[in-house]
Parts: C-alpha cells; sequence; structure tokens
C-alpha cells in the first residue's frame, strides 16, 4: 500500500478548495482520512476527496492516512497554505463633505493580512489620511470635485487601491 500523494496545492480563504488524496496497491476499497485540516475543509473517506471552503488562513501540518480493506495503513504529513482573502478596499463612492465643516470617514478594508498600511492621493486642503488606521479627517479649506487615489498594503505585500472623487461642496446658505 502506498500514498502517492505527495503536496497538497496552496488555497485561499473564503474560495472553494479541492484537491484528490491518491494510493495504489494494497486491498481495495481504500479509505482516505486527513486530520489538522483547516476549519471548511473535510476528506471524503471513499474517494479521498479533499474539499470545501477554508474560512482560515495559514499553513497548516495535515496528516494523511490511507487504509485497505485488509487493515494496512500508511500516513504522511504534508503542510497546507492556505492564503488569506485578497485585500480589497469596497470604498463604493467617498461621502461628500462641507466647506468649513469638519470631515471624517474610517477607509474600510476586506481580506488580507493585518496590520495595514494607508496612503492617499489628491486629498483636498484641510483634510488628511492617518496611515496606520486608514481614518481621513479634517475640515476642508477648498471647494470642488477632487478625484482621490486611494491604497492600502497588508502585511503579507498585498495591495488594493480605488480612485473616487470627493465633492466638496459650499454650505447651505440659511434664509
Amino acid at each position: 500500500l502506498a500514498l502517492l500523494t505527495r503536496f497538497l496545492p496552496a488555497g485561499r480563504e473564503g474560495q472553494a478548495y479541492h484537491s484528490l488524496l491518491e494510493a495504489s496497491g494494497g486491498t481495495p476499497p481504500h479509505r482516505f482520512s486527513a486530520s489538522g485540516l483547516p476549519a471548511g475543509l473535510a476528506a471524503a473517506e471513499a474517494s479521498g476527496e479533499l474539499a470545501g471552503t477554508p474560512t482560515q488562513s495559514g499553513t497548516f501540518g495535515v496528516l494523511l492516512r490511507v487504509e485497505d480493506a485488509g487493515g494496512q495503513a500508511v500516513e504522511r504529513l504534508l503542510s497546507l497554505n492556505v492564503l488569506p482573502r485578497p485585500l480589497t478596499l469596497p470604498l463604493q463612492a467617498l461621502p461628500p463633505a462641507e466647506l468649513g465643516l469638519a470631515y471624517a470617514l474610517q477607509l474600510p478594508v476586506d481580506g488580507g493580512t493585518p496590520p495595514y498600511r494607508f496612503s492617499a492621493e489628491g486629498l483636498p486642503w484641510g483634510l488628511e489620511l492617518d496611515p496606520d488606521t486608514g481614518r481621513i479627517s479634517g475640515t476642508p479649506a477648498e471647494s470642488g470635485s477632487f478625484v482621490v487615489r486611494l491604497a492600502v498594503e497588508d502585511a503579507a505585500g498585498q495591495w488594493a487601491e480605488v480612485q473616487r472623487t470627493l465633492e466638496v461642496r459650499l454650505p447651505a446658505l440659511a434664509l
């Protein structure tokens, strides 16, 4: 009896995963098992299929086992690398600001590996971005339409950026 699987392909958190364990020799049928899998993945005993959607990232030591009908068994410890979800800035639009009034916005981040580092280009005078927290704040000192490029980088070197327009309006006149 031999377990032919020598490596497990990498997966990505939140995305479907599929890998087929292979064995030869021994007395059929073979029964497969795997321990140490990340949450969301399971091994099919009869087919040897590792499948599911991993819900956590990291490197996992997975103990694979195949047993034949005669009770003969073989085990192999392999490493499974599950990458974090892709890094994104899921910001559909920048809320408008008013000239001379305080403005604050926390940039949303999805996926990636904290800590994050943020940057912005094109903010109107009076607004600034905290590169550690991703918070835009201040009091805009000029009105108009500003094309702003926002970017975030994670601890693993993933990078995401978006370009959005920020409207700084004149305050409404009180009658």
